[in-house]
């Protein structure tokens, strides 16, 4: 027994050390925890700030994150006041942030520059449309921003209408309304000149996993792939080589630590290994140089200063499909009973089923067929690692109800 437990435990610290292979602590963020915050890159500098904090109010500070020395600068404070839920883009090295809620609950309409070299605020003209909070947008060819959907209250009080601003003119106009229907919270990015969003809260108590793409050109959408597994909002975002992340949020039951890539030339979604923290909604996410960074969010009790660095490179997706490898796992799905089987056993050494962030739930070595039974475990889903006798290993999601 003793032997079989230490294994487990090597097993443990080796997974751990693969996770941190692709994501690296950096340090958090400083002053609060917050959730709903704004998060952008600019002149190779992060930039976060404002947001809600635990003691239910919202603050005005920004800070700005240096990559080369893992330390946060507090910069000027933005000057509309304490707000959660507005929206932040980034042109041609200055920060646009607009809309948001405050404490007494107004939702607003206004628009503000920020200029990191002179650490000054500008206000710019305000949308004229519906002030709102949790709107979702993306930056194209770093000289307009399109921003839409979000609320100005609660219930069914979601919006749909999209818009384009023009910092060259300063002028907003509204361009063909977002046609996912009224949404809120929803996860957004830009990937060669073309901008996708899709997951978020339809009204109140509706998550949806519906994913669109815009092409400014002839102001089109055009439905693609939805998002895998569970709808979800509140996550957060970053684009690294021509494709879209997105991870952490909420289903309206759970809140999540995972993560998805997509790529638009294949429209498909790929699960990536799990942020290594705690799972959260609201929380910022960009990208700087060739790394994503996400941090801060809430789980309804908690306001987080926690902040990472993903590297794409040190640690590509840990989540393959199985097709290729004459390997079938079935049912998938299931109520916690999964079978196993192999066409060609003698290729493969070893399965190893784990949980999240990489807790090694069971080690197995292979013959015709494995049964897995998971019923004494909380309903969720794991990771059956296929492990052949060249050391190559192969990973799948399964779902256990």
């Amino acid at each position: 027994m003793k032997k079989l437990v230490f294994i487990f435990l090597i097993v443990m610290i080796s997974n751990d050390i693969v996770l941190s292979q692709s994501w690296t602590r950096k340090a958090p963020l400083v002053n609060y925890g917050r959730a709903t915050a704004i998060g952008c890159s600019a002149n190779g500098k992060g930039y976060v700030g404002m947001g809600y904090i635990e003691d239910g109010t919202y603050i005005n500070d920004l800070w700005e994150y240096d990559t080369i020395t893992d330390l946060w600068t507090r910069k000027s404070d933005f000057p509309g006041g304490g707000r959660g839920g507005c929206s932040a883009f980034s042109i041609n090295g200055k920060i646009y942030v607009c809309f948001g809620i405050d404490d007494a609950l107004t939702c607003w309409n206004d628009l503000w520059v920020y200029d990191p070299v002179y650490d000054n605020w500008i206000q710019r003209a305000n949308f004229p449309g519906q002030g709102r909070y949790n709107a979702s947008g993306f930056v194209i060819g770093d000289s307009v921003f399109y921003i839409g959907t979000g609320t100005y209250n609660a219930g069914n009080d979601y919006l749909f209408d999209f818009w384009k601003y023009s910092p060259a003119t300063n002028k907003w106009t509204q361009k063909a309304d977002f046609p996912g229907s009224k949404r809120q919270a929803a996860a957004s990015f830009e990937i060669d000149g073309i901008g996708f969003l899709g997951t978020g809260l339809y009204d109140t108590y509706t998550p949806t996993r519906d994913f669109w793409k815009y092409n400014p050109v002839n102001d089109q959408w055009t439905k693609i792939a939805d998002f895998p597994l569970s709808s979800r909002f509140g996550l957060v975002s970053f684009v690294l080589k021509n494709e879209g992340y997105i991870g952490t949020g909420n289903d309206y039951f759970n809140y999540y630590n995972t993560f998805y890539k997509y790529n638009p030339q294949s429209n498909s979604w790929k699960q990536i290994v799990s942020i290594p923290t705690y799972p959260s909604l609201s929380g910022v996410g960009f990208t700087l140089g060739n790394k994503g960074y996400a941090g801060t969010g809430w789980d309804s009790q908690n306001c987080f200063t926690e902040f990472w660095q993903f590297d794409p490179d040190k640690y590509p997706a840990i989540v393959d499909e199985l097709h290729n490898t004459n390997v079938s796992i079935y049912p998938n799905p299931s109520n916690g009973s999964f079978t196993v089987e192999f066409e060609e056993p003698q290729n493969f050494r070893e399965i190893r089923l784990t949980g999240l962030p990489g807790n090694v739930i069971l080690r197995q070595q292979i013959n015709n067929q494995v049964k897995i039974k998971l019923n004494d475990l909380p309903a969720g889903i794991y990771f059956l690692t296929v492990i052949g006798k060249d050391d190559r290993t192969t990973t799948t999601k399964i779902v256990s109800n």
